[in-house]
Order: structure tokens, then sequence, then C-alpha cells
């Protein structure tokens, strides 16, 4: 047994006991050493190297920054939409707007294209075959012969070589034509409602008054017109004049240059007294104009075509037709009456 033995000092077996335990002891220390470090330098590797994402806090964070980005993006996201829906609203209106804008273009293009077509060129030139029925009618010989008879107006070679080269026109011819006027304007709806009074009907009334022209109008109310057209001869010089319900004017057209204001006035009165006579109540005129158009319209540079301008502002004016031809385009102007004359019917 070791306890109680008393050993020499320094011997072998005492010497290799310290030893062993010194050994012993050696090593449960460097375990523990090693064991501290370890444990020492996971610590240090835990807080300076383990990477933030391991951690829930972090991920968490991450989470709530990318739906904060969602969500802000939906937002972009609906205003642009909006602002598209918006623009894409007014487009519409635009486009609407435009179009509404180009159909009433259009339409007003349309409705210009037909009044050109309704008042027409000046006149068209004749064919080779009127041409040649124009020139057969104008054989003076025999006079009597009967070329047509319409609107009351037995037409013959005589009556109708008036409108041969420059000569001047006759009652017949011009109220044959104005008798054309009218029965033109009554079978077409979309030209004004016109009348024509004959060309004695003015000097019957300048003359002799009212009461002598009262029944010429038994058969026709005037004042459901648009306008009156009224031959004026004046001996040797023919004009027109022109009652107008829609402007309320009363205007006298002279070839001439010159005016009448007795011709206006008496039409004026003869406003009045036929209202009366006809419908028994008073006819207000303080509001008309009287109108002498003297310059304003195409002027002859003869003394004998006063009775074809007559007739042409007549035509022209029932159409509603600018005044747009002269003196260079009257011997086409009687060679196209000639025609007309011979159809009973306008051309234009």
């Amino acid at each position: 047994m070791i306890s109680g033995v008393m050993t020499p000092s320094g011997s072998k077996t005492e010497k290799s006991l310290v030893k062993a335990t010194s050994s012993s002891l050696d090593k449960t220390k460097t375990k523990s050493v090693t064991k501290a470090y370890v444990a020492e330098s996971k610590e240090n590797i835990i807080e300076d190297h383990t990477p933030a994402v391991t951690t829930q806090s972090y991920i968490d964070s991450i989470l709530q920054g990318y739906k904060r980005r969602e969500a802000l993006r939906k937002k972009e996201v609906a205003e642009q939409r909006s602002k598209a829906e918006e623009w894409a609203k007014k487009y519409e209106q635009k486009q609407d707007e435009l179009s509404k804008s180009l159909h009433a273009k259009l339409k007003l293009h349309e409705i210009s294209l037909d009044e050109e077509d309704e008042e027409g060129e000046m006149l068209r030139d004749l064919t080779e075959d009127e041409e040649d029925r124009v020139d057969e009618a104008l054989i003076s010989s025999p006079g009597h012969a009967l070329l047509v008879e319409c609107f009351n107006i037995r037409m013959t070679r005589q009556l109708i070589n008036a409108l041969q080269g420059t000569c001047w026109l006759n009652d017949e011819i011009i109220n044959y034509y104005m008798e054309m006027i009218r029965e033109r304007s009554s079978n077409n709806e979309k030209l004004p409602k016109a009348h024509c009074m004959n060309t004695f009907f003015y000097p019957k009334l300048s003359t002799q008054g009212y009461r002598s022209v009262r029944r010429w109008t038994k058969k026709v109310d005037i004042f459901t017109k648009d306008v009156i057209f009224y031959p004026i001869h004046l001996g040797i010089h023919w004009t027109l004049a022109v009652i107008d319900f829609r402007k309320k004017e009363i205007s006298y057209y002279d070839s001439m240059g010159g005016g009448n204001r007795s011709c206006l006035n008496t039409l004026k009165s003869y406003l009045e007294q036929e209202h009366l006579d006809k419908k028994k109540q008073s006819y207000d005129t303080s509001d008309w104009k009287l109108t002498n158009m003297t310059k304003k319209v195409p002027q002859q540079l003869n003394g004998s075509d006063c009775g074809v301008f007559t007739c042409m502002f007549a035509e022209f004016l029932s159409r509603n037709a600018k005044l747009e031809f002269s003196q260079e385009h009257m011997p086409l102007c009687r060679r196209t009456m000639v025609l007309e004359i011979l159809n009973s019917e306008l051309d234009r």
C-alpha cells in the first residue's frame, strides 16, 4: 500500500508516481484550455461571421420591404391605368367632336355642291343637234308658222325671231319665259316658290290703279310665295322688279344702271292693297326695304339686249344663283332661250 509507507527521498517509485500525476494534471489542464478556446472561437464566429439572413427579424424586414414596394407598384399601376382611361375617354370625346365637325363640314359642303348643281354653270354650250334646231327655228319665213304653243301663247317664227342677232324682245317671248320660270318653280320643291306677272300687269297697275288688276290674282295667293317677278317695259327698255317676301325687300334690276323709285313705291302700295283685299287685313310694310340695284347687277354694253338681261335676271334669281353673266354671254343666252322655248322647259 502506498499510504503510510515511507519511501526514501528520490526513490524510483516516488518519481514515477509524481511524473504520472503531473502528466495527468497537464492533460486535464490542456483539455480544459482547449475546450475554453474552442468555445471562445465558436462564440466569436457566431458574433462576427454568422449572416443576418439567418435571423427571423431580418427576414421579416425583407418581407415588409417587398410588401411596401408591391403596394407602391400597385398604386402606380392604378394611377397609370386611371390616367390611361381618362386619356382614352378624352380621345374618344375628341374623335366624336372631330367626327361631328367633319360630318357637319361634309354636309355643308354637300349642300353647297347641291346648291351649285341647282344654280348650275352660266350656260352650257349647245350640242350640234340643238344648234340645228335653233337655226331651223330662226328661219324667218313663213313668219306665221306656228313653232310651239304653251301657256296660252302661240309662238310663231316671226315672234321667236326677236331672239335673232340684236333684235329687241317682244312681250310674247318675255311672258313665255316668265311662265317657264313659274312652271319650273312649281315642279321643283328645292327652288324658291316663285310667281311671275306678265308684261301687261305693271302698265295697267301704274296707270289705272289697283282695281284694274285686282282679279289678276284670283287663282294665286302671292303671300304664299317666296318671290314675285314683274317684267317692266319702259317704252324702249326692259327692266325687272322683284318682290322678295323672305327678305322683305322690293328690288329694281336695270341692265343700264337706272333706278325707279316710283315703281318700287307702286309695288309696295300694291302689296298693301292686295293683302287688304284678299286677306281683309292691313299689311305692315314699314320694315320693308326698297332697293334700286343700279351698278350692283350685270350691265349691257349695247342698246338691244335689255330684254335678254331681264329674262336672265329672273331666271338666275329664281334659283338663288349669283348674277354671274355679262354682255359677252348674250349670244349664247339668246340661242339657249330659243331652244328652251321650243322645249317649253328651262335648260337649268
